[in-house]
């Protein structure tokens, strides 16, 4: 179990993780999760990069991304990556509840399992957004459609208020191709809004009054 583990975790796309995503892509329980990943700190096949982080080694996490392929069938693989996906964006969206709640319908509604890791409070909530900003924006390239456009419309405040912008360019702009893969105008109208708001905040109006209109047209239609 703990090999199959340390093969999973090179699937994941940013540069540390907590024991949360790692038993989300092994689909293992957290408590057993934690207890494989600090024996693999003990053997020298991962860092703890902070208390309740982990990280590769360069080399090693190459050997387990080759090992992966070889062992784990490709349908595993991808089942591991949608699970990782739906956790960052179930976490988001009950982080976003916590932080901004007066905006929870205004966001998309996403429906949440046991892949969401539980916060307590805003102040969880926020040091969980802000911990995991570089990865949300590593996985959404990663995800599917649905996924991208899920993460981008829950995260716009989060990322608007902080002042995280080229962030948000990158997620809103793969929400807007998506959107458009899909055929969802209403989704692509927003993330042609979202785009549009950032584009403002760098003072560029000229580009975020088009972009604005586009979404009108869009929603018009």
């Amino acid at each position: 179990e703990r090999r199959r583990l340390l093969r999973l975790l090179a699937l994941h796309p940013g540069n540390e993780l907590d024991a949360w995503a790692g038993a989300v892509l092994a689909g293992l329980e957290v408590d057993d999760a934690r207890a494989h990943l600090d024996r693999l700190v003990t053997d020298n096949l991962l860092r703890r990069t902070t208390p309740g982080r982990y990280a590769f080694h360069d080399l090693v996490r190459a050997f387990a991304h080759d090992r992966t392929k070889s062992e784990d069938r490709l349908a595993e693989r991808r089942t591991a990556i949608t699970r990782l996906v739906d956790h960052y964006v179930m976490t988001s969206a009950s982080a976003m509840d916590l932080v901004v709640p007066a905006e929870r319908d205004r966001r998309p509604n996403v429906r949440r399992t046991g892949l969401a890791k539980p916060l307590a409070d805003a102040q969880d909530a926020q040091g969980w957004l802000d911990t995991e900003r570089s990865n949300l924006v590593a996985v959404a390239l990663r995800a599917d459609d649905r996924q991208k456009v899920l993460l981008a419309a829950t995260l716009f405040r989060y990322l608007d208020t902080g002042g995280h912008y080229s962030e948000a360019m990158t997620l809103h702009q793969q929400a807007r191709q998506a959107a458009r893969q899909i055929g969802d105008k209403a989704a692509e109208a927003n993330a042609l809004t979202n785009l549009g708001v950032v584009h403002w905040r760098h003072g560029r109006h000229g580009v975020a009054a088009d972009l604005q209109h586009q979404a009108i047209e869009l929603a018009q239609t």
